[in-house]
């Protein structure tokens, strides 16, 4: 099964070529290099209880690199088969409302209110209310082969919230904030 996949690109099980579940540990050398680090560790993952129990040893093979094309941070983890099950990248500028939008075909809904990969198949709660928006917040959505979970910083969102009513995404707004993880 599929861990997660935090990208930023149009096909959500993919990144650069890279496919889950499919590329090896060598595909990723020949295309970005050697890693800063090469070594066994947990996978980070936001939704983590989502996931197997073993999600949280330090038994996967991760490859981290720095600054790769628009992305600050990259860590890429492989399974004990050496499948490629795991891609998180820190992006140095991606608003919310881009990340969203760079996938047409997948429906993202805000974790609080989907507590395990099930709850996708209950019916979406209004998106059209007024919603109040945190300092920081989850979005998450699924395929048939990965998680998709994106972590957003919106803390001038947050505090506009606070001094103007309390609610700061209406209908037809596009979400707050910028992408700290996807």
């Amino acid at each position: 099964m599929l861990f997660e996949l935090s990208v930023f690109a149009q096909q959500p099980d993919r990144w650069k070529g890279l496919v889950l579940d499919e590329s090896p540990p060598q595909q990723v050398l020949d295309l970005l290099g050697m890693p800063k680090t090469d070594k066994l560790d947990l996978l980070a993952i936001i939704q983590y209880k989502w996931m197997t129990k073993d999600i949280r040893k330090k038994t996967w093979r991760v490859f981290h690199y720095e600054n790769v094309e628009g992305f600050k941070d990259v860590k890429l983890g492989f399974d004990k088969n050496s499948k490629l099950v795991f891609i998180s990248l820190e992006p140095k500028k991606i608003s919310a409302q881009a990340f969203i939008s760079s996938y047409d075909d997948l429906e993202f809904r805000f974790a609080n209110e989907v507590m395990s990969p099930g709850d996708f198949k209950n019916s979406r709660d209004n998106t059209d209310k007024p919603r109040r928006m945190d300092a920081v917040y989850v979005l998450v959505s699924l395929t048939d082969k990965a998680f998709v979970f994106g972590g957003v910083g919106n803390a001038v969102g947050s505090v506009m919230s606070e001094m103007f009513g309390g609610m700061n995404r209406q209908s037809g707004r596009s979400t707050p904030g910028d992408m700290y993880v996807i």
